[in-house]
């Protein structure tokens, strides 16, 4: 297949090989564990690992461009120029705990635009990716365009950094996901990671909720799930941006209008 980026997803696919053959061989094995804000915001020592592994193999072929990652970038700014955004680990609570839900995010970002993301999806030995056109792949094999499926839809909810949130907020989330659990037709899970986010653009779940989240937690999978056809806006209903924080992700249009509909029921809708 023929596209954009060429050079960029080749670099990825090999480091993501090496990166599951490494997970592989010391996932589950003891890690050290440092608090970094507060004692619900970690990271491991697998973490760090990781992210120098990713920022080495990146920086030695694409040495101008900007790298920003969550442990040594914790102060999120909108590059100018060329970036790659990455989540070394997300779900670093899984990864101590030694619970396998747990991806890698890198997205490439051009212009103030996300152009192209990865996503390691360790438990199901696969690397997601798409360099744009509307085209989505899982390794070397073109995933389906996501179609709406009938019966129980499967919603993630992801919480983020809630406890940064004012009470009124707070609370306003909690009902959000009272309505929701109240549903027949909906059932909630949650990952407790962007692993959710990345199996809505899979089509393996319906859609998904996360507020006060991080960009390197979101942006590749809001990429990816654009690229299968699939729905992503702010809370108030406009389009995902790099600065978006509270995000409904959906496979189709109705998922996305029943959690559009919570949010602004709970007056969430200001959220960013």
């Amino acid at each position: 297949y023929f596209m954009k980026y060429s050079q960029e997803h080749a670099l990825v696919d090999r480091l993501s090989r090496t990166l599951r053959r490494f997970m592989l061989k010391n996932f589950g094995k003891s890690v050290t564990v440092t608090k970094k804000t507060s004692a619900r915001d970690i990271v491991s020592s697998l973490d760090t690992k990781v992210e120098a592994m990713i920022l080495k193999s990146i920086s030695q072929v694409f040495s101008q461009d900007t790298m920003i990652s969550e442990e040594s970038s914790p102060n999120f700014i909108i590059p100018q120029g060329r970036a790659w955004l990455i989540d070394p680990l997300c779900g670093s609570r899984n990864v101590a705990s030694g619970i396998p839900l747990f991806v890698t995010n890198i997205a490439l970002i051009e212009q103030g635009k996300v152009v192209a993301a990865w996503v390691i999806d360790y438990l199901r030995h696969r690397l997601i990716w798409s360099t744009g056109g509307r085209v989505l792949y899982s390794d070397t094999k073109q995933i389906k365009k996501v179609a709406p499926t009938p019966g129980v839809r499967l919603i993630d909810f992801d919480c983020g950094y809630f406890w940064e949130l004012a009470q009124v907020h707070q609370e306003g989330y909690a009902l959000v996901l009272k309505d929701l659990f109240l549903k027949k037709e909906v059932e909630i899970q949650a990952y407790n990671s962007s692993v959710g986010f990345l199996y809505v653009a899979t089509g393996q779940i319906h859609g998904a909720l996360t507020i006060n989240v991080r960009p390197w937690d979101v942006l590749a999978a809001c990429f990816l799930i654009e690229q299968n056809e699939g729905l992503v806006t702010n809370f108030d209903g406009s389009h995902w941006s790099l600065d978006s924080r509270s995000l409904i992700m959906a496979g189709d249009q109705t998922t996305h209008a029943l959690l559009l509909k919570l949010i602004k029921k709970h007056k969430l809708k200001g959220m960013r």
